[in-house]
């Protein structure tokens, strides 16, 4: 799991900028990638709409993700983990993104998204 910032479109791919986590439980390491162009690979199954952000604050953005504390050697803690973390760091900051209570309501409206991909409701 990732979180996606659309930056642009060339032709019918949309590009973006990336920001994640990268390893295992053992070392896991934040990561930022730029010019990613985005397409509809197999395992593709869509995505939550988080809200949008000025270009103007993509710097701070960016200070807030690499705030987020990675907690290595815990089988319990992923890529999802840092994600709420992350939109909770936003939220905290005034950022206009959809907020969630707790990591299970994340996972709810992430299996909605699936499951709408899935039946055909989304194609995006």
């Amino acid at each position: 799991m990732e979180l996606c910032l659309l930056t642009g479109v060339h032709g019918t791919t949309r590009v973006g900028t990336v920001f994640h986590i990268v390893g295992s439980t053992s070392g896991f390491g934040y990561q930022r990638q730029d010019n990613v162009h985005f397409t509809s690979p197999a395992q593709y199954r869509g995505k939550l709409f988080l809200g949008s952000v000025a270009a103007s604050q993509v710097a701070k953005m960016e200070s807030l993700f690499r705030q987020v504390e990675i907690f290595n050697n815990d089988a319990r803690w992923n890529c999802q983990n840092w994600v709420f973390a992350a939109v909770r760091k936003l939220v905290g900051y005034g950022f206009p993104v959809r907020a969630f209570a707790n990591l299970g309501d994340m996972q709810a409206a992430m299996a909605a998204a699936w499951d709408d991909w899935e039946s055909g409701t989304t194609s995006d």
